[in-house]
């Protein structure tokens, strides 16, 4: 019986992301983003976003389908924290995933078009 330092490590979870190599169905409801009227229609039903969260679903709306850094989202969504120096913003773990947990929430049944890659950024994936 050995330890491996990778044994000690605590990984991100996120239910919302799929075993490898399974298909992801798409939402049991329509999800519609209006960027033009900021409105967020999830199965028929109209959902109010916190400024920050529509700015997290705006962002990654524009980008969809394509991975959007963790920086890029600190520097739209905490963009009253970025440095005179145009560094990205201090944004802790768990301010970032109290976000997207509170969008996921939002989008209810269709929760499953936001994806995370762990360390990396996130995807809206839409058809």
């Amino acid at each position: 019986f050995s330890l491996t330092p990778e044994l000690d490590q605590t990984l991100d979870y996120n239910c919302a992301d799929p075993l490898p190599g399974a298909t992801v169905p798409q939402p049991a409801v329509p999800v519609v983003i209006d960027t033009a009227k900021k409105s967020l229609l999830v199965g028929g039903e109209e959902v109010t976003l916190s400024a920050k969260e529509w700015l997290l679903l705006e962002l990654v709306y524009k980008h969809r389908n394509e991975l959007v850094t963790y920086d890029s989202i600190r520097m739209t969504v905490w963009a009253e924290r970025v440095s005179s120096a145009g560094r990205p913003p201090e944004v802790g773990v768990e301010e970032r995933n109290l976000l997207l947990y509170s969008l996921r929430r939002k989008l209810g049944a269709g929760a499953n078009i936001l994806k995370t890659r762990r360390g990396r950024g996130c995807l809206l994936e839409i058809g």
